[in-house]
């Protein structure tokens, strides 16, 4: 088997990607996201994983190439990270007793194969308190996290029920990419 790049230097993705029981490496990309594209959030992710890819695999043509990036998207918009605990309570207050959808691109880069694909799960939340709101605020988490929360961290004490791959919420569908790689 060729050498399997994976374009990133997130220490979530790569344990993802160890899910998939292969041998790889972790380069990171030097692309430079642009997030203000006007794409629906399909379209940005896959175009995000495929800059990540296109950018390494120029460097190792020999090798197979994975990219990815995630975003959440609410009301068919990008919920980029809140920054200010303000924010944060302003976006968590519109997700109570609501879904949002995260949405992971991948791209894989081989010698002869170009491929990209997103992949939606949706993240239900309870309906929030001002109180479980302003405790989970305070831990700092979610204030650099897109979308104001993380499903693996003290965030998923805010969320009611999970539709789709839990691997992908957290950054990289692993079953997906098996299929991509054809392992």
């Amino acid at each position: 088997m060729k050498k399997i790049i994976l374009a990133s230097t997130s220490p979530r993705r790569k344990e993802l990607f160890q899910k998939l029981g292969i041998p790889f490496e972790t380069i990171g990309s030097s692309y430079e996201e642009d997030m203000t594209k006007d794409l629906p959030p399909e379209e940005l992710v896959k175009e995000l994983a495929l800059g990540k890819a296109t950018d390494v695999a120029n460097k190792y043509p020999e090798a197979t190439v994975v990219g990815a990036d995630t975003v959440v998207a609410f009301n068919g918009k990008v919920e980029g990270k809140p920054h200010t605990a303000e924010k944060a309570y302003e976006v968590l207050r519109s997700y109570s007793g609501r879904c949002v959808s995260v949405i992971t691109g991948v791209a894989v880069i081989s010698e002869n194969e170009k491929q990209t694909k997103a992949f939606t799960s949706r993240v239900c939340f309870k309906v929030l308190s001002e109180e479980e709101i302003e405790t989970y605020v305070v831990t700092g988490e979610p204030l650099d996290k897109a979308g104001a929360f993380a499903v693996q961290g003290e965030g998923n004490k805010l969320i009611e029920k999970i539709e789709g791959s839990f691997d992908n919420i957290e950054g990289l569908p692993v079953d997906e990419v098996k299929k991509m790689l054809n392992i």
